[in-house]
């Protein structure tokens, strides 16, 4: 095999390479985003899971007075 054709063989191979960089760049984007996405969910579920209402018998007392 000549120089020229490992050449230009070796530039297809960096070309394809560089898109599939790409693509792996743009999924990994969306799935940090996904995960960002979900993580900012679960922690506004689980500060509010904990919360309850309750009334303060004390409190009731003094408003009917």
């Amino acid at each position: 095999m000549s120089n020229e054709i490992k050449i230009e063989t070796l530039r297809v191979g960096i070309w394809k390479l560089g898109e599939k960089i790409e693509k792996l760049k743009k999924e990994c984007e969306l799935m940090s985003y996904q995960l960002t996405t979900l993580e900012s969910i679960e922690e506004e579920n689980s500060n509010n899971s904990g919360v309850e209402a309750t009334i303060d018998s004390q409190r009731c007392r003094i408003l009917k007075n």
